[in-house]
């Protein structure tokens, strides 16, 4: 019973030590940052292959892109003649919203 109680207190004394914080510093380990000044920087896991997309998302960027020029073009194309067709004031309206439209267009690369 004794040694019972008595490892049940190592154990329950040796889970904080466990789950304490080493610094290595050369070839020793403490408990305390290094001496030191110089930190080291953490080490980037992520390699430049693993943030450049892939072919696959490049190909559908630009099948995207073309249908977004495709839908401006025709967007364009009905404005203008509903431009043609109407009054002098809807034209103008109708004016201000192709321009918005071309602006779109040409920052989108269209």
């Amino acid at each position: 019973m004794k040694h019972t109680a008595a490892m049940i207190v190592l154990v329950v004394l040796a889970g904080p030590a466990a789950a304490q914080k080493l610094y290595r510093c050369g070839n020793q380990y403490q408990d305390r940052p290094c001496a030191s000044t110089k930190r080291e920087a953490p080490e980037d896991n992520s390699s430049a292959a693993a943030t450049a997309p892939s072919a696959r998302e490049v190909r559908r960027e630009e099948r995207m892109k073309q249908i977004r020029c495709e839908n401006f073009g025709r967007q364009r194309d009905e404005l203008r003649e509903k431009q043609r067709a109407s009054n002098k004031q809807i034209a103008e309206s109708l004016g201000a919203q192709l321009k918005a439209l071309e602006e779109r267009m040409r920052t989108d690369g269209c």
